[in-house]
C-alpha cells in the first residue's frame, strides 16, 4: 500500500505532523467512514480487502444517555437493518441494540484500531476543536467572540492552534475568525477523508491541552490520548433548525429534540462538570475516554479477520463454495448451450 504519510505543517519551533488528506469518491457505508476500512486492513496487515455489506460500524462516540432515546441514534444510520451486525463500542450499547432485535457485537471504536504517526507532544501547547458544522447544517454560533476569548489565554501557552473541520472552512466558520486574532489554523478531518482517523489522533496526540466549546466525540478521542481536556468559552448551542436539511433528522424527526438536549451547555455542565474549566486547568482522563471508546473490547487481528472472513479458514471455506456451486451448474450451462445452438440452426 502506498505511504501517504508525513505531511507536516511548521510554523514556530515545533512541526505539527499530520497524514495528507485523501478524499474518497463515494461512501459505500458506515465502515468507510473517516478511513475506518483503511484502518482495519492496516491493523490485520491486509491490503485491500472490503468489509462485508452486511455490517455496520459505530463511528463517533454515544454516550450512555442515548439508549434511552432510540436506538437509531447508537447505529447512526438513516434506516436500521436488522439483517446487519452492528458493530460499537462498549458491551452496554451491543446489549440495548440485542434488546431492541438487532444483532450486535462490542469491538470498539474504529478511533480505538487507528495508529498515529510518529510524533511529539509538544510541551504547553493548545489545541482548539470548536463545534463544527457538517455539508448540511448552518449555524449562527458567536464566532467571534469565541475567538476573542480564546486569544486573551493564548498567552498562557507557548504552542495555539485550532482545529477547524473542512464543512466549517467552507461556510466561512471559524478560521477567518481565528487568524483575525492571529491563531494558526489546521484542517481537520471529514467522513470521506481515507485518512481522517489517523489524522485527528495524531493530531491530538501531538498537543498537552486540548479546548473546545461543544460537547462531543472530540472531548472522549482527546482524552483518550492523554490529552487535559476543557470545554470552555463561548458555548455552541445547536438549534433546531439547524438541521433542516438532514436527512437522518428528517427521517427521526422525534429524536432530535432530544439528541440537542444532550449537547446542550445546561447538560454538560450538569454531566460533565469535570470538564468545564479554563483550558489551563483542563483535566486528563484517559481511564474514563478509553471506557467509553470500548478499549476493553478491542479485538485482535485475528479475530477481526475471522469476524470479516478474511482468514484462510474463511476463504478457503468461501472458495469451494463457488467451485461447488459452479461444479453443481456445469450439466446446467452445458443443456442451455445446446439448446441456443439448436434454436439458432432452425
Amino acid at each position: 500500500m502506498k505511504n501517504v504519510y508525513s505531511h507536516p505543517i511548521a510554523t514556530g519551533g515545533n512541526e505539527i505532523v499530520l497524514p495528507e488528506i485523501q478524499r474518497a469518491e463515494q461512501l459505500p457505508s458506515t465502515v468507510s467512514f473517516y478511513g475506518a476500512e483503511r484502518v482495519l486492513n492496516r491493523y490485520c496487515r491486509r491490503t485491500s480487502e472490503v468489509v462485508p455489506g452486511n455490517f455496520s460500524w459505530q463511528h463517533g462516540w454515544c454516550c450512555q444517555q442515548r439508549q434511552e432515546i432510540d436506538p437509531v441514534l447508537l447505529v447512526k444510520e438513516p434506516v436500521i437493518e436488522p439483517s446487519k451486525t452492528y458493530l460499537v463500542a462498549r458491551q452496554d450499547e451491543a446489549d440495548y441494540l440485542a434488546a431492541n432485535g438487532l444483532r450486535s457485537q462490542a469491538i470498539g471504536l474504529p478511533f480505538v484500531y487507528a495508529e498515529p504517526l510518529r510524533a511529539k507532544r509538544i510541551p504547553n501547547s493548545l489545541l482548539i476543536m470548536p463545534a463544527h458544522s457538517l455539508q448540511y447544517t448552518e449555524h449562527q454560533w458567536k464566532f467571534e467572540a469565541y475567538a476573542n476569548q480564546i486569544a486573551k489565554i493564548a498567552g498562557d501557552f507557548d504552542r495555539v492552534v485550532a482545529c477547524v473541520h473542512p464543512a466549517c472552512t467552507s461556510k466561512g466558520y471559524w478560521r477567518p475568525q481565528f487568524e483575525a486574532v492571529g491563531i494558526e489554523c489546521v484542517e481537520g478531518a471529514d467522513a470521506f477523508d481515507l485518512n481522517g482517523l489517523v489524522r485527528i489522533k495524531t493530531l491530538l496526540s501531538q498537543f498537552e491541552f486540548v479546548t473546545t466549546n461543544m460537547l462531543g466525540s472530540h472531548v472522549v478521542y482527546a482524552a483518550a490520548t492523554g490529552a487535559r481536556v476543557s470545554i470552555f468559552g463561548e458555548y455552541a448551542e445547536y438549534q433546531l433548525d439547524d438541521f433542516a436539511s438532514s436527512e437522518f433528522y428528517n427521517l427521526h424527526p422525534h429524536v432530535l429534540e432530544p439528541i440537542l438536549h444532550l449537547h446542550s451547555e445546561a447538560y454538560v455542565k450538569r454531566t460533565y462538570p469535570q470538564f468545564v474549566c479554563q483550558p489551563r486547568e483542563g483535566i486528563a482522563n484517559r481511564n474514563w475516554a478509553a471506557i467509553e471508546i470500548g478499549v476493553n473490547n478491542q479485538r485482535s487481528p485475528a479475530e477481526l479477520s475471522k469476524l470479516f472472513g478474511w482468514d484462510r479458514a474463511s476463504i478457503v471455506k468461501r472458495r469451494l463454495k463457488q467451485w461447488t456451486r459452479a461444479v453443481s451448474r456445469g450439466p446446467e450451462q452445458i443443456v442451455k448451450r445446446v439448446m441456443k445452438r439448436g434454436k439458432q440452426s432452425v
